[in-house]
Protein backbone atom coordinates (compact mmCIF):
# COMPACT_ATOMS: atom_id res chain seq x y z
CA UNK A 1 0.00 0.00 0.00
CA UNK A 2 1.15 3.41 -1.03
CA UNK A 3 1.70 5.97 2.02
CA UNK A 4 -0.65 8.41 0.11
CA UNK A 5 -3.08 5.44 0.02
CA UNK A 6 -2.53 4.71 3.51
CA UNK A 7 -2.99 8.55 4.59
CA UNK A 8 -6.46 8.05 2.67
CA UNK A 9 -7.34 4.95 5.06
CA UNK A 10 -6.33 7.02 7.64
CA UNK A 11 -8.53 9.69 7.19
CA UNK A 12 -11.14 7.80 6.05
CA UNK A 13 -10.95 6.11 9.58
CA UNK A 14 -10.79 9.03 11.58
CA UNK A 15 -13.85 10.61 10.13
CA UNK A 16 -15.54 7.12 10.51
CA UNK A 17 -14.95 7.51 14.11
CA UNK A 18 -15.83 10.89 14.61
CA UNK A 19 -18.86 10.36 12.75
CA UNK A 20 -19.64 7.50 15.04
CA UNK A 21 -18.64 9.03 18.11
CA UNK A 22 -20.85 12.08 16.99
CA UNK A 23 -24.08 10.12 16.32
CA UNK A 24 -23.59 8.22 19.91
CA UNK A 25 -23.26 11.93 21.55
CA UNK A 26 -26.43 13.08 19.67
CA UNK A 27 -28.51 10.37 20.18
CA UNK A 28 -27.22 9.15 24.07
CA UNK A 29 -29.92 11.91 25.63
CA UNK A 30 -33.10 9.92 24.34
CA UNK A 31 -31.74 6.37 23.50
CA UNK A 32 -29.37 4.56 26.09
CA UNK A 33 -27.25 1.68 25.01
CA UNK A 34 -24.93 2.77 22.31
CA UNK A 35 -21.97 1.04 23.23
CA UNK A 36 -20.72 -0.36 19.71
CA UNK A 37 -21.99 -3.71 20.94
CA UNK A 38 -23.97 -6.58 19.02
CA UNK A 39 -26.91 -5.56 21.07
CA UNK A 40 -27.01 -1.78 20.55
CA UNK A 41 -28.00 -2.47 17.20
CA UNK A 42 -31.58 -2.94 18.65
CA UNK A 43 -30.56 0.82 19.91
CA UNK A 44 -29.89 2.13 16.12
CA UNK A 45 -32.99 0.20 15.24
CA UNK A 46 -35.13 2.27 17.46
CA UNK A 47 -33.32 5.43 16.39
CA UNK A 48 -34.00 4.68 12.97
CA UNK A 49 -37.85 3.79 13.56
CA UNK A 50 -38.09 7.10 14.99
CA UNK A 51 -36.38 9.45 12.28
CA UNK A 52 -38.39 7.31 9.43
CA UNK A 53 -41.57 9.05 10.79
CA UNK A 54 -39.73 12.45 10.03
CA UNK A 55 -37.83 11.15 7.02
CA UNK A 56 -39.60 12.98 4.28
CA UNK A 57 -39.77 16.12 6.08
CA UNK A 58 -35.76 16.33 6.38
CA UNK A 59 -33.19 18.09 4.04
CA UNK A 60 -31.15 16.57 1.82
CA UNK A 61 -28.37 17.58 4.51
CA UNK A 62 -29.90 16.09 7.54
CA UNK A 63 -30.75 12.68 5.23
CA UNK A 64 -27.11 12.76 4.61
CA UNK A 65 -25.57 13.18 8.04
CA UNK A 66 -28.08 10.32 9.82
CA UNK A 67 -27.22 8.13 7.03
CA UNK A 68 -23.71 8.61 7.40
CA UNK A 69 -23.39 8.84 11.04
CA UNK A 70 -25.68 5.42 12.05
CA UNK A 71 -23.45 3.89 9.11
CA UNK A 72 -20.46 4.69 10.71
CA UNK A 73 -21.53 3.62 14.14
CA UNK A 74 -22.52 0.02 12.40
CA UNK A 75 -18.88 -0.06 10.90
CA UNK A 76 -17.42 0.54 13.63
Amino acid sequence: MSVNSQETLDKFTNDMNKSANAFVSNTVSRFNGLDFSVKSLEVVDNVLEEASDFYGEMSEQQRQSLITSVGSYILK
